[in-house]
C-alpha cells in the first residue's frame, strides 16, 4: 500500500475513533490539529457582577484529560484531572474591579487549548448609605430619600412597630426615593432603607422614625412662583397657613450650599446660585422633607 494512502487512512481512523493515531509521515502541525481539545466557559457570563464565592464551570471535548482555570495570568485552583469541570473562586480577598477568566484544556499528548475570556466585575464593597430623610410627610403618605456611593436598588422596610411593610425598586441608582402610601394619620412609623449593589452586596441603614400628620393636614404646597435664573425662591404653606421660621437648605451632590429661614409669610429666597441641579430641604419643628429639586441654567 502506498505510504501516502496509509497515512490518510490512519488520519481518518483517528478522527472517527476519538483517539490520537498518527503515522510517522504526519507532521507535528497536523497532529496538533487532530488532537487539540476544545474547551469553553459555561459560567459565569461575560459582564457579570460577582461577590463572595463564585462557581466557575466549563465544558470540554472528550479527549481532554485535565483542566486549569485562570484569573488573568494566575491559576485559579489546582489542575482538575477528574470529577466536575468546575472550581470555586473566593473573591473576598480580591480587590473590586474587572477580571478576565479563562480555562485551558489538556489532552494525553500534551496539546492544549485555552478558551475565550469572560470578563467579570468583582464588587464586594457594600454601598454606603447617606442622607436618609423622611420627606413630604402627610396624613397617609411619606417619601423616603437617600444617597448611595454605588448604583444600588431602592428598598424601604417600615411599620408602626417593626418592619411589617416594604417597598423595592430593583433599578440601580445612586439617588433614591421611595413613596410610602396607605399610612395611618397621627402615627409614628419606624423605617430603614436597604440598597443592594450589582454584586448582590446589601447595606441597611439604622432605624429611624417619622410621624404622619393629623387627618386634614398635608404636605407644603409647591413653589407659588417660578424662580429666575440664579435665584431659587418659594413660599411654604399648608392648608392652615404659611410655614414661618422653617430652616431651608440648598444641597448639591450631598453638600450644603446655602441655608436660610422662611419669613412670617413662609417665603424664602436663594440668590446668586450657580448653574446646576439642587435639592431644597426644609426643617420645621420635628419634620424634615425634600421640598423640591431645581435646575438652575
Amino acid at each position: 500500500m502506498p505510504r501516502t494512502l496509509r497515512a490518510w487512512l490512519l488520519d481518518l481512523l483517528a478522527l472517527t475513533s476519538g483517539f490520537c493515531l498518527a503515522s510517522a509521515s504526519v507532521s507535528a502541525a497536523r497532529r496538533a490539529v487532530l488532537v487539540a481539545p476544545t474547551v469553553s466557559l459555561l459560567s459565569p457570563s461575560n459582564g457579570q457582577f460577582v461577590s463572595g464565592n463564585l462557581v466557575v464551570s466549563a465544558t470540554a471535548s472528550a479527549d481532554a484529560v485535565a483542566l486549569q482555570f485562570h484569573v488573568g495570568a494566575s491559576d485559579l485552583g489546582s489542575r482538575i484531572t477528574s470529577g466536575a469541570c468546575s472550581t470555586t473562586w473566593n473573591t473576598a480577598s480580591t480587590a473590586d474591579g474587572s477580571y478576565p477568566l479563562t480555562v485551558a484544556a489538556f489532552d494525553s499528548q500534551g496539546s492544549s487549548t485555552t478558551s475565550a475570556a469572560v470578563t467579570v466585575t468583582v464588587q464586594n464593597t457594600p454601598p454606603q448609605v447617606t442622607s436618609v430623610q423622611a420627606a413630604a410627610i402627610g396624613p397617609t403618605s411619606a417619601s423616603i430619600t437617600w444617597l448611595t456611593s454605588q448604583p444600588a436598588t431602592s428598598g424601604v422596610d417600615y411599620g408602626p412597630s417593626g418592619y411589617s411593610n416594604s417597598t423595592l425598586d430593583a433599578h440601580l441608582v445612586t439617588s433614591h426615593s421611595a413613596a410610602l402610601a396607605n399610612l395611618s394619620p397621627s402615627t409614628s412609623y419606624h423605617f430603614r432603607v436597604t440598597s443592594k449593589n450589582a454584586g448582590g452586596v446589601q447595606t441597611a441603614s439604622p432605624d429611624q422614625t417619622f410621624t404622619t400628620t393629623a387627618s386634614g393636614s398635608g404636605a407644603p404646597n409647591p413653589p407659588t412662583s417660578p424662580s429666575a435664573p440664579g435665584t431659587i425662591q418659594a413660599t411654604l404653606s399648608t392648608p392652615f397657613g404659611p410655614i414661618a421660621g422653617a430652616t431651608v437648605t440648598l444641597v448639591q451632590n450631598g453638600q450644603t450650599i446655602k441655608t436660610t429661614t422662611t419669613t412670617e409669610s413662609g417665603h424664602f429666597q436663594f440668590s446668586d446660585v450657580a448653574p446646576g441641579t439642587y435639592q431644597v430641604w426644609v426643617v420645621s419643628g420635628s419634620f424634615t422633607w425634600l421640598f423640591t429639586t431645581v435646575t438652575v441654567t
